[in-house]
């Protein structure tokens, strides 16, 4: 019989792709059953399962499609975690709800993704999605603003990177993400807020209608988390990919026109195409095979794809692309070509103005200062000259 997923995968790897799913076909339940007639090494299953955040999908598909087959110690951990998940969740969704109410009467519109809406929105179940904080989206000018609605009323700020910052409650232990943009300025995928808000869709969170992305415009954003998670230092998790896996099930008349259209204004294309690959290949998503024979067409996505199974899978045989740097990640990624260099341009850009080394080489006047930006030049060369002496001369 053949293997799920990638060859050389382990079984508790292959065990882990066939279970992490709502539902399963005739042949995946099959192989499932062979696996699990095997000797499984459960402590390192249910490691992998924590790691890539898919107790809840793992507990199902043993509870329901496979009763009996797994060891009652294990069934018993499963079970344990998926309550403690289960409770967190709702915790953070009735939070949630009441993040968006009061942002609402303050006059911000924030659009909630991830976490409940993801759970709701996708697996139809709010406890088979793992998530531990709050994430919402709101307009880039209604960013600090909102950022300091939140400060003034019990929140404090955790961490701040520039398009996001983390904001913490710690009198409730929530967290909430806030979000300008979907990605940092150096992987650049500049939605139009407006745009968004135009094709929400009300969506019953704890009771209230909440306006949350409609199901094209949340594949979009599920195949960038994914192409963002594989380009930054994190390893990637298979949840990420299970989200877009489930979102093609529970979605099945998808309006694809809208999709690649609006991937075609942001320029990723090739994150939809990746998505749709990795997603078909690991989980078995449906997809329309149109859409399919689209994604497959496109030859960087399969080495991309393959980057992503080594991430995943550091012990499979196919390691063709597990060299590949994040600057080639990306390179490849990316279809357009401002798009491909705009991190060597904010890298320059960044460099640019003098410091104090620069005006060391040469006292000016005041009025004379914007010479600076023609001798660093110089001097940064001649900084790298010595160096590369240096070295040549160390070797020698």
């Amino acid at each position: 019989m053949e293997r799920i997923g990638p060859p050389g995968i382990g079984v508790e790897h292959e065990l882990l792709l066939g279970l992490a799913r709502t539902c399963q076909d005739e042949w995946t339940v099959n192989r499932l059953r062979t696996l699990l007639d095997q000797t499984v090494d459960w402590p390192h299953l249910l490691q992998l399962a924590v790691h890539h955040r898919v107790i809840p999908l793992l507990y199902q598909s043993l509870q329901r499609a496979f009763p009996g087959l797994a060891p009652a110690d294990v069934m018993q951990a499963l079970q344990q975690q998926y309550m403690n998940i289960a409770q967190r969740n709702l915790l953070l969704t009735g939070a949630l709800k009441k993040l968006i109410d009061f942002l609402d009467q303050q006059g911000v519109c924030a659009i909630p993704y991830k976490g409940p809406t993801t759970a709701l929105l996708v697996y139809r179940n709010l406890c088979l999605r793992q998530f531990g904080d709050i994430d919402i989206l709101v307009d880039p000018e209604d960013y600090r603003p909102t950022r300091k609605l939140l400060l003034a009323n019990g929140y404090r700020l955790h961490n701040d990177w520039g398009w996001e910052c983390s904001l913490v409650d710690d009198s409730r232990g929530i967290c909430v993400d806030l979000h300008r943009s979907l990605t940092p300025e150096v992987f650049p995928v500049r939605l139009d807020f407006a745009n968004l808000l135009k094709r929400l869709e009300p969506l019953t969170i704890a009771g209230r209608d909440i306006n949350v992305l409609c199901a094209e415009d949340m594949l979009l954003v599920l195949c960038v988390q994914l192409a963002k998670d594989s380009w930054g230092e994190k390893a990637v998790r298979l949840s990420k990919i299970c989200d877009i896996a489930e979102l093609l099930r529970t979605h099945p008349r998808m309006n694809w026109e809208q999709v690649f259209n609006e991937a075609e204004r942001l320029g990723c294309r090739r994150m939809i195409a990746l998505g749709l690959i990795v997603s078909h290949q690991l989980l078995g998503a449906p997809a329309p095979e149109a859409m399919m024979s689209r994604a497959r067409a496109d030859r960087q996505s399969h080495i991309l794809a393959r980057y992503i199974y080594h991430d995943l899978f550091q012990d499979a045989d196919d390691q063709a692309d597990a060299l590949l740097s994040r600057e080639g990640f990306h390179f490849r990624l990316r279809e357009r070509w401002r798009d491909k260099l705009y991190p060597h341009y904010q890298a320059v850009r960044l460099r640019l103005p003098p410091n104090e080394r620069d005006r060391a080489v040469l006292a000016l006047p005041d009025s004379l200062d914007f010479l600076y930006y023609l001798i660093r030049p110089f001097r940064v060369a001649r900084d790298y000259a010595r160096l590369l002496f240096e070295k040549m001369r160390k070797v020698r």
